[in-house]
């Protein structure tokens, strides 16, 4: 039977709140908040790089989520 390693992605969230700042969260946790969305994408996108796989998902409130950004293994 060959050898399986168990891999787990994380997915990191960029969520537009109604006072129009910006959540940044791991999961389903809020890590922190930021003014503006190049801050929070900044941020989020420093996180996901660090933990890959990982994927960074923003949520607008007035559009559909999209991917902004796919860390892969290199190993």
């Amino acid at each position: 039977m060959p050898n399986a390693t168990a891999v787990m992605m994380w997915f990191f969230r960029i969520l537009e709140l109604e006072d129009g700042r910006w959540a940044c969260r791991r999961g389903r946790f809020t890590t922190d908040e930021h003014d503006t969305f190049a801050e929070s994408l900044i941020h989020t996108k420093t996180l996901a790089a660090a933990e890959p796989p990982s994927r960074v998902f923003v949520h607008p409130l007035d559009s559909p989520p999209w991917i902004a950004a796919v860390f892969d293994n290199t190993d």
